[in-house]
Parts: structure tokens; sequence; C-alpha cells
């Protein structure tokens, strides 16, 4: 799934994909299968190593969120890219929309 150029909102911030990884369902660690559990358009973050790493649930898998644009700023680390977005915690759904 091609989310680059589309604007969501979270909360109170609105954010630009710049650039995201896709990954279908058969390409999921393992280790982040639960992730698949989510329904599709939501905002979740999977932990590593105390970051946490957001992603969009879609039907048949998660784009990985890689470059995204904040009020005219751009984050391209996980950790910075959840902070500017408002993600907090691993496995913690968010409700996005689109914009």
């Amino acid at each position: 799934m091609n989310l680059k150029g589309k604007k969501y909102q979270t909360g109170k911030v609105t954010f630009t994909v710049l650039e995201g990884e896709n990954f279908p369902a058969g390409k999921v660690s393992p280790r982040y299968k639960d992730i698949l559990a989510f329904r599709s358009g939501l905002l979740v973050a999977v932990g590593f190593r105390g970051i946490c790493i957001p992603n969009i649930t879609y039907d048949k898998g998660v784009v990985r969120l890689l470059r995204v644009e904040v009020g005219g700023q751009v984050f391209n680390r996980p950790g910075d890219i959840s902070r500017a977005i408002g993600v907090e915690e691993p496995m913690v759904p968010y409700q996005l929309r689109e914009v």
C-alpha cells in the first residue's frame, strides 16, 4: 500500500507521509505479528529497544512510517516521528483521520 503524500490527523496533530515501507501480512516479523490483529486504518507502534516504531495498519499488513512532515518539519527517525505525531506507547491503537 502506498501512502506517500497522504495527510492524516491523529489527535491535534496533522502529518503528511513522505515515505513508508510496506509490510504485507506474510512479511511482518513474527515478533510483531500482534499488530495484524488491529483493524485497518489505525496508527499503531511496535516497541523496539525502548523506541516506538510507528505503523499504519491496513487490511493485509502495515506500513511503517519512515519519513513524515509535521508543521513544516521533516522527521525521519522512528522515535522522532512517534513523538512528533503523538505516539507514546507501543501496541496502543491511535485513531487516524485522512485530511
